[in-house]
């Protein structure tokens, strides 16, 4: 399938991508409004509810506003890189359920730098959009979440490292 048939039909079947679609396919994370499709070998996510994707876009841009500085980006427009948009989605989701758990910065930061916990956590990470709706409720919008120690579980967030062959000697 060529590049340019393959994006008509991908806009034809995908109205809504969802906001945390990386963090999906890698499994880190689920949503409740997330509906997979296969096309062309390749996977993707769509959002089926209007209200979930508006709140998923809100968080996401504040996340990433946010979180510039640590992620070494000079402009918001630019697109990041597959593995800091990772860290953001993954490290985001995750402080945001420690927070809401009742967690304070030192147990944030003590689940985020054990990496066998760190990586129960994020599988624990059931839906999104649930996740998202309990914050809004506790803080009373996306606005005026303590952005402070989402943007501390990004920097502490660290994804896998790619397995390297040793060299033959």
């Amino acid at each position: 399938m060529q590049e340019d048939n393959y994006k008509d039909v991908y806009q034809k079947i995908i109205a809504k991508t969802c906001v945390f679609e990386k963090s999906i396919l890698q499994r880190f994370a689920n949503c409740q409004s997330a509906n997979k499709h296969l096309l062309a070998e390749r996977e993707a996510i769509n959002c089926d509810s209007h209200n979930c994707h508006n709140q998923c876009l809100s968080l996401h841009k504040e996340l990433r506003s946010q979180a510039r500085f640590s992620l070494n980006q000079t402009s918001p427009a630019e697109p990041l890189p597959h593995n800091k948009e990772l860290r953001l989605q993954v490290g985001g989701l995750v402080g945001l359920k420690l927070l809401l758990s009742g967690a304070d910065a030192a147990t944030i930061k003590s689940h985020l730098d054990a990496q066998k916990r760190y990586e129960s956590e994020q599988r624990a990470i059931l839906d999104i959009a649930e996740l998202i709706a309990s914050a809004i409720e506790k803080y009373g919008a996306v606005e005026k979440l303590p952005y402070q120690e989402l943007v501390r579980a990004i920097n502490l967030s660290q994804m896998r490292k790619p397995r390297r062959r040793p060299k033959n000697v």
